[in-house]
């Protein structure tokens, strides 16, 4: 959260959280909290208040939809005179892969709550599959090295 607060200008942000550890989380309540652009103090500039384009790579396990639903929510804002009042740019495309678990986690779900901003014209993208699935690479580097 540092890192981005000392960054105002960022316009495109990708974060890929551990393959291997789903336990070692950065797309947290909290994280996306911060990023809520309707959150921020009244006197305050929103986080990555420049902020159009986000990629997330996050695993399934105890993700926080209802929290990820309230951020994109606050920043999409398609009208110039809302992201002029907010003071924060709208959030043009959102790309979220969700890693699943391969014994728990069933495919699809996790953020079905996103479809409204994806209707509203918001660019959207949700994709969800395993890690073997999704980087079948990194799956058979990790089964080398056993």
């Amino acid at each position: 959260m540092f890192l981005l607060r000392i960054a105002p200008t960022i316009t495109s942000f990708y974060i890929q959280e551990f393959f291997q550890d789903n336990e070692n989380r950065i797309v947290t309540g909290s994280f996306l909290n911060g990023l809520n652009a309707s959150l921020a103090f009244p006197s305050s500039t929103p986080l990555v208040p420049k902020l159009t384009d986000l990629k997330l790579v996050v695993h399934g396990k105890d993700l926080a939809s209802d929290t990820f639903l309230k951020m994109l929510s606050s920043r999409w804002l398609p009208e110039p005179c809302q992201a002029t009042e907010v003071g924060a740019e709208c959030l043009r495309f959102v790309a979220v892969v969700v890693i699943l678990d391969e014994e728990t986690d069933q495919k699809g779900g996790h953020l079905d709550c996103l479809d409204c901003l994806k209707d509203s014209g918001m660019g959207l993208a949700v994709t969800y599959g395993t890690l073997a699935e999704l980087y079948p690479e990194v799956d058979s580097d990790d089964k080398d090295e056993e």
